[in-house]
C-alpha cells in the first residue's frame, strides 16, 4: 500500500514538473514570437559589430548637428538590391535633420545620373553622390572599402569616412594644398598617410623651393618631414616671407649629429629648439617594450590629440628628442604642448651616446619629464593678417608604417589632426575607417604585466580553490 501511494505521489509531482516546463516552453516561443513580430514590422536595428561598423562616430554625429545647409546623398544601386553594408549607414545618416538620401537606379534613371558624370565616366554601383548647392562629389565604390594585398578580403570600410569628409568639401570653401619640401633628402609620407589626406579632401604637391615658383593659398601648409640637409639662405627667406604672412608648418625632426642652423632659425621664431638628445622612458606605463626609447607618451587635452585622450587611444614612437622652450621668445605665441614623457623620463645627448654603450639612466643625462611634440600659435597682431601655426613633432618615426600599425593608427590620427588644426579646420578632425579584421593589441609593459600575473597566477589559483572546494563539500556530505 505504502509503495503504491509512493507511486502515485511521484506521479503527480512528475505530471506537475512536466505541466510546468510545458507551460514555460509554450510562454517564452510565445513572447520570441511577439518580439520577432515587433521587430519584423519596425526600424529599429542593433549594431553588434566589434567595432560598430554600421554606426556613426561621435565626429560625424557631431558635424551632422551642426550642419546649415540641405545635403542630398544618392546611393547608386540595383533595384531590389539596396540591403548592403553602405545602405545601413546611409541610414544612419538619413536621422540627421539636414540629411536627405536617395536610392537611385543608373538603369532606371540614365539622366539623373548623368549630371554627376565628368568626362563620360561612368559610374558603377556601389558608387555615392553626395551634393549640397551647385556642389557635389563623387565617391566611387572601389573607394568605399580597403582590401588587403591580394584585394580578395575586406580589411577596412572606408565609408563613414569618405561620407563624412565628402558632406564637410560640399557645405565648406576647403580647398587645401599640403606641400611637402624636397631637396634635402626628406623621408617620404607614407602611403596610409596620403590615403587619409585625399579622404580629407587635401590635395599633396612636392615643392623644391630652388625650381619651383611657390604662390601659397591661406589655407595650404608647408610639411617637412626629417630634412637630412640644411635649407638654403634662399629657402630660409621664402619660408619666413610665408610665415610672416600667416603660414602654417608641420615640421617632424629626426635625431643626428648634423647642426641645421637654417631649420633653427624657423624653429627658434616660435619659441622653441631641439634638443640633440634620446629620450628613454622608465615609467612602464610610458613604455612598450623593455627597449625604453620605445615610448607611449602622454597626451594632452589640446584640441589636436583630446579627441584621442578620449578615446583612450595610444600613440607610439621612438627616437623622440626633448623640445627646449628658448628663455628669449616673442610675447605673441601661445605654446600648447601634444606629447610629453613622464617625470621618469631621461635624455641622453648624442655626445654622451657615442661614448656610451648603456642605455641606463646616468648621472649627466637629461632630467625629464620632456615635451616631445608641441602646437605653437604665433599671434598677429595686425588683424588683416592671420596668424601663423607650427606643430613640431621630434621624430619622423611616427609616421613609420610599423609604428602605425602598432598604434591601431593613432599616429595617422594625431598628423591629420595635426594638419587639420593648422589648416583651421576646427569641425574636420580625423574619422576613422572601420576595421573589420583582428587587429595588434598595444598595451604597455604595467598592462602586459597585469595581464600576464592573471593568466599565470590569478586563474590557475582560482581554478584550484574551485576544485579544493567542491573536495571538501563532497566529502563531508
Amino acid at each position: 500500500m505504502k509503495q503504491s501511494k509512493h507511486k502515485e505521489k511521484k506521479l503527480n509531482r512528475s505530471i506537475k514538473y512536466g505541466s510546468y516546463s510545458l507551460f514555460m516552453t509554450i510562454l517564452v516561443i510565445g513572447i520570441l514570437y511577439i518580439i520577432n513580430l515587433i521587430a519584423g514590422n519596425s526600424n529599429l536595428t542593433v549594431d553588434l559589430t566589434a567595432n560598430k561598423v554600421f554606426s556613426l562616430s561621435s565626429e560625424s554625429n557631431q558635424i551632422l548637428a551642426g550642419l546649415e545647409e540641405e545635403v542630398t546623398i544618392i546611393s547608386l544601386s540595383k533595384s531590389g538590391s539596396e540591403e548592403t553594408t553602405i545602405t545601413r549607414i546611409l541610414n544612419e545618416y538619413k536621422k540627421a535633420e539636414k540629411i536627405k538620401v536617395e536610392f537611385i537606379d543608373p538603369e532606371i534613371n540614365p539622366s539623373l545620373v548623368s549630371e554627376y558624370q565628368e568626362d563620360g565616366t561612368t559610374l558603377p554601383y556601389g558608387s555615392v553622390i553626395v551634393a549640397s548647392g551647385n556642389k557635389y562629389k563623387v565617391i566611387n565604390s572601389v573607394d568605399m572599402y580597403s582590401y588587403d594585398s591580394s584585394y580578395q578580403k575586406i580589411e577596412e570600410v572606408q565609408v563613414e569616412p569618405q561620407i563624412t569628409n565628402a558632406i564637410l568639401n560640399v557645405t565648406n570653401d576647403y580647398n587645401s594644398t599640403i606641400f611637402t619640401l624636397v631637396g634635402h633628402n626628406e623621408t617620404a609620407l607614407p602611403e596610409s598617410l596620403v590615403s587619409v589626406l585625399k579622404t580629407e579632401n587635401y590635395q599633396i604637391e612636392e615643392l623644391q623651393l630652388i625650381q619651383d615658383e611657390w604662390q601659397p593659398e591661406e589655407s595650404d601648409l608647408l610639411l617637412i618631414n626629417g630634412a637630412k640637409k640644411d635649407l638654403t639662405a634662399m629657402e630660409l627667406e621664402q619660408i619666413e616671407e610665408y610665415l610672416d604672412n600667416g603660414g602654417r608648418l608641420l615640421l617632424f625632426c629626426d635625431i643626428g649629429e648634423d647642426v641645421f642652423p637654417n631649420l633653427n632659425v624657423l624653429m627658434n621664431r616660435f619659441g622653441v629648439s631641439v634638443n640633440k638628445a634620446m629620450v628613454f622612458e622608465n615609467d612602464k606605463n610610458y613604455t612598450v617594450t623593455s627597449q625604453n626609447f620605445y615610448l607611449v607618451p602622454k597626451l594632452t587635452s589640446q584640441p589636436i590629440v583630446k579627441p584621442l585622450k578620449d578615446s583612450k587611444y595610444s600613440i607610439l614612437t621612438v627616437y623622440a628628442q626633448p623640445i627646449d622652450i628658448l628663455d628669449v621668445k616673442k610675447d605673441t605665441l601661445i605654446m600648447e604642448p601634444l606629447l610629453q614623457t613622464s617625470e621618469q623620463s631621461y635624455g641622453k645627448t648624442v655626445e654622451t651616446m657615442k661614448l656610451t654603450t648603456t642605455y641606463e639612466k646616468q648621472e649627466n643625462d637629461l632630467t625629464g619629464p620632456f615635451d616631445i611634440g608641441m602646437a605653437i600659435t604665433d599671434q598677429n597682431k595686425d588683424n588683416e593678417k592671420i596668424d601663423s601655426k607650427l606643430v613640431l613633432f621630434t621624430s619622423t618615426q611616427l609616421l613609420n608604417e610599423s609604428l602605425i600599425e602598432a598604434s591601431n593608427e593613432a599616429n595617422i590620427d594625431i598628423t591629420v589632426n595635426s594638419i587639420n588644426w593648422l589648416s583651421n579646420r576646427q569641425d574636420s578632425m580625423s574619422i576613422r575607417p572601420k576595421d573589420v579584421t583582428s587587429k595588434i593589441l598595444a598595451m604597455n609593459q604595467s598592462q602586459q604585466m597585469i595581464i600576464s600575473g592573471i593568466a599565470i597566477l590569478v586563474i590557475p589559483l582560482l581554478i584550484a580553490i574551485s576544485g579544493g572546494l567542491t573536495w571538501y563539500r563532497r566529502k563531508n556530505r
